[in-house]
């Protein structure tokens, strides 16, 4: 009797392809500049392996300054105010403090700086952009253009799953965007015979529990019939090369990918609290509203009632 591979086992022996979905991407406008360089080299370097589609590069591109102006509000937000010491303090710690604050003030607008100009001119000073660029520009057979040769059979059979309900999709969906990118990485799969490992942190993909992530169950089964190779999903970048064994990727990688992870879930926390907040602010609006509505009906119900107490009278 056979026994069952563990995923562990399995991992161990991938040869495989990595796709990098368009959230990873801006994402790297969060990291430091010297992890952002290093993660972008290592791309680079195996960009023969990289798995890439021209929606990728719409959806990168139409996101790219609201990710860039995210940042610089964060930025903005952090300001230092100058702040009153007490007498006790010795007047060169107080000048040692203030020289320090000038320092990180200094620091913070050199860094808004640097974003308005990663902003405004990105073939100049935006390092992702540029590499985006060139990656597009390798002429990869990975590469679904618009005009490549399997672009519209791909497009009809991300279209077709559409149309089923069948993931990756959100449910209220009106592109076909995740189709077409999980068509082109089964077709990437089926042509070159190699694993898959999928970057994301679309939730469309699949879930993370405990820190892992875990394929929609559906893609997982679709995607071992129609291959027979395996996949694997991950939110990190660093994971992907390291399940390669390919060598680059430090701790402080790692950890910068890992904090990234923990400000998306507070930022989805966030967004959680503030539609509960809205739904229950609407929730008591209606409520509000329709006791007014009731105690309209019931002011209009007393006027009628009086009204036929006078008419009464004058019958009398």
């Amino acid at each position: 009797m056979n026994k069952k591979k563990t995923l562990n086992e399995e991992t161990a022996k991938l040869d495989a392809l990595i796709f990098i979905d368009a959230n990873i991407f801006l994402d790297f406008y969060r990291l430091s500049n010297n992890i952002q360089l290093k993660f972008l080299k290592l791309i680079n370097q195996n960009k023969g392996i990289i798995i890439l589609t021209s929606q990728i590069m719409m959806e990168y591109k139409k996101n790219r300054r609201s990710e860039i102006l995210r940042t610089i509000t964060n930025l903005n937000s952090l300001k230092s105010d100058q702040k009153n010491y007490p007498a006790i303090i010795k007047e060169e710690d107080t000048k040692l403090i203030r020289n320090l604050e000038q320092q990180i003030i200094d620091i913070h607008k050199q860094k808004i700086e640097k974003f308005k100009n990663i902003y405004t001119n990105p073939e100049e000073n935006d390092e992702v952009f540029k590499a985006l660029n060139l990656l597009e520009n390798s002429k990869s057979s990975l590469f679904l253009s618009e005009n490549h040769e399997e672009s519209e059979p791909i497009f009809f059979r991300a279209k077709n799953r559409f149309l089923k309900g069948y993931p990756p999709r959100k449910s209220d969906d009106t592109s076909l965007g995740d189709g077409i990118n999980w068509e082109w990485i089964v077709e990437c799969s089926i042509k070159t015979e190699k694993d898959i490992i999928l970057v994301s942190r679309d939730g469309d993909y699949g879930k993370k529990y405990e820190n892992k992530s875990y394929l929609n169950d559906w893609l997982l089964h679709e995607f071992k019939n129609r291959t027979k190779k395996n996949i694997v999903l991950t939110s990190d970048l660093s994971e992907a090369f390291d399940l390669l064994k390919i060598r680059g990727v430090n701790e402080e990688m790692r950890e910068a990918e890992h904090k990234i992870d923990l400000i998306s879930k507070l930022e989805e926390l966030n967004k959680v609290n503030l539609l509960q907040k809205n739904k229950n602010e609407y929730l008591l609006k209606t409520l509000y509203q329709a006791l007014e509505n009731l105690r309209e009906k019931r002011n209009h119900v007393g006027q009628m009632d009086l009204f036929a107490n006078f008419e009464d009278l004058d019958d009398n």
